[in-house]
């Protein structure tokens, strides 16, 4: 995004960029969280004086579980177990 905040800012004349985080980027691994990619778009938006909607892709989209981390589709018993 380094390269992307400046062209965003200068060529499309924008205010407002709507950013994709997945729960695959927040926690990689179960119980171990690493919000730096979030930050980093936090800390661009800011710096380029824009704001910034989050869109959080987290377990489920169109009907379909596709969102979930590796470790959650590994452990076939939770993942797919009916939550009722």
């Amino acid at each position: 995004m380094k390269t992307v905040w400046p062209r965003l800012v200068a060529q499309t004349k924008l205010n407002t960029v709507l950013a994709g985080v997945s729960w695959n980027q927040i926690e990689p691994r179960e119980g171990k969280f690493d919000f730096s990619v979030l930050d980093g778009l936090i800390q661009g938006a800011r710096s380029h004086n824009m704001r910034l909607v989050l869109c959080g892709f987290a377990t489920w989209k169109n009907g379909l579980s596709s969102y979930r981390p590796d470790w959650v589709k590994k452990d076939f018993e939770r993942s797919h177990a009916p939550r009722w």
